[in-house]
């Protein structure tokens, strides 16, 4: 469990010691708890981050320390804490759509064979078809890249 309340060097030292823990399940496992861990932190109802500009995103670190979490920063929490794990994640992107509800973020894994969808706070196993307005983006170890 990541501990929401308390230091940055608290947060990010119970955020590694969740992810050693994750190191230890399957990849199902992973997604379903990942899901549940970040669909309930504490959220912001502004937007901390801009979805639109990825360039600006921050990265793990920055993230962590910050502590302000919206609906996008939650998404992009659940990303980083997948792909600093030791599973595999090389196919893993965050996608963006809008929808009535306005912007929707998810995270597909496995040839999008489970997405991460914290709004629902669940995992959905899919073969379901995507929205026309998809935004996909992907990690290249350094920095995210739109498709």
């Amino acid at each position: 469990m990541i501990k929401w309340i308390g230091t940055s060097e608290d947060r990010i030292i119970s955020w590694r010691k969740y992810r050693q823990l994750l190191n230890v399940m399957n990849l199902p496992e992973v997604v379903a708890d990942v899901a549940n861990v970040w669909s309930n932190c504490p959220c912001l109802k502004q937007n901390a981050i801009n979805q639109f500009d990825f360039a600006s995103w921050p990265d793990p670190w920055q993230l962590m320390t910050k502590n302000a979490f919206c609906s996008m920063s939650q998404i992009l929490g659940a990303f980083y804490t997948m792909r600093l794990t030791e599973h595999d994640h090389n196919d893993m992107a965050i996608e963006i759509f809008d929808d009535l509800f306005g912007s929707q973020y998810q995270i597909t894994v496995n040839n999008g064979k489970h997405i991460i969808n914290l709004r629902d706070k669940k995992t959905v196993n899919t073969s379901l078809s995507l929205p026309g307005n998809l935004r996909r983006y992907r990690w290249d170890t350094q920095k995210f890249y739109q498709e």
